[in-house]
């Protein structure tokens, strides 16, 4: 791990959807696949986590992107997402938003309730530090400037640190201050989101989605200027669910009007429509796997796999213990 990435760079000027491998015929959880002609392939860029082990319990560090030949067949085509909506009617929005959060509980200073893990917060001159910021600089060249982006995080079967990663990336974000960052804990951690930010992780998104708390109330403050969260909910608290995702679409929609990051914990992939149609309503979509897991036929499977269903893939995290 230490190699530069340039073609994480390169693909930031193109919005088509990623070509992505299928596995090879006979491969243990793959399938067999058609392969198309070489002519119809294309290099993919990929970003990479990894590099010393950090000291700091659930820590994981940062580096680029990498190019990898595609060598499997291509997903179908994907509509590109420029604001991460699909066309069609207009759906229905849950509550009317004024984003500024009520006034609540008086809570401790961020330094205290942030998890150790958040090395970008409590360690900025850290080596992890440094490589989450040269993570969030190969996003931002990779993906389009000029309007508001959601980024989906998925994982594969193995838990792999994505929550980890994704809050480091959002405190790293709001502390440049150029954006302000919203962090959608989508049933992706079990509340472990609001955990590592020393929140309530109630109410959230599936009190939202129920329509029985305003997009407002549910919208926390973390502390640190530029960064909120829209914790679980305790609706998905009991397990690792997947939200509608149609019914999340709006959701991003009001939070796109006043937020340039959208950064969505989403559980791991299945495949069930509603994990596809979330991923749909997303600009990009970030897998997150162990370094030592990434060759294997189960993460292979998932780089063809997602963009068939309909999501942007732009790379996959590599993490290690």
């Amino acid at each position: 791990m230490g190699r530069t990435l340039e073609a994480l760079k390169q693909a930031g000027s193109s919005r088509r959807p990623t070509t992505v491998a299928a596995p090879p015929p006979g491969a243990a959880g793959g399938g067999t696949h058609e392969v198309p002609p070489a002519d119809t392939r294309e290099e993919v860029p990929f970003i990479e986590v990894g590099g010393p082990r950090s000291r700091l319990e659930g820590s994981s560090t940062v580096l680029g992107a990498t190019p990898r030949a595609a060598n499997k067949a291509a997903a179908p085509p994907v509509p590109c997402l420029s604001t991460g909506l699909a066309s069609g009617p207009a759906e229905p929005v849950p509550t009317n938003v004024a984003f500024w959060p009520l006034p609540g509980a008086a809570l401790a200073p961020a330094r205290e309730r942030f998890g150790r893990e958040l090395v970008a917060f409590h360690q900025p001159e850290h080596p992890l530090s440094e490589q989450y910021r040269g993570l969030l600089a190969n996003l931002t060249a990779q993906l389009p400037g000029g309007e508001p982006l959601a980024l989906l995080f998925t994982r594969g079967a193995s838990e792999a640190g994505k929550t980890t990663v994704l809050v480091n990336l959002a405190v790293t974000c709001a502390r440049q201050g150029k954006a302000r960052v919203a962090v959608v804990d989508a049933g992706g951690s079990q509340g472990a989101v609001a955990r590592k930010l020393g929140l309530a992780p109630a109410p959230g998104l599936g009190e939202v989605l129920a329509n029985t708390v305003s997009l407002q109330r549910a919208l926390a403050e973390t502390g640190l200027p530029n960064l909120f969260l829209l914790p679980a909910g305790s609706d998905a608290l009991a397990g690792d669910s997947v939200p509608p995702g149609a019914a999340v679409r709006p959701v991003l929609r009001q939070l796109r009007e006043h937020f340039d990051w959208i950064l969505v914990d989403a559980p791991a992939w299945d495949g069930t429509p509603d994990m596809a149609a979330l991923a749909a309503a997303c600009d990009a979509v970030y897998l997150v796997v162990r370094q030592a897991e990434v060759k294997t036929p189960q993460v292979e499977d998932l780089l063809f796999r997602i963009p068939q269903r309909g999501g942007r893939l732009c790379g996959y995290i590599l993490t290690q213990p």
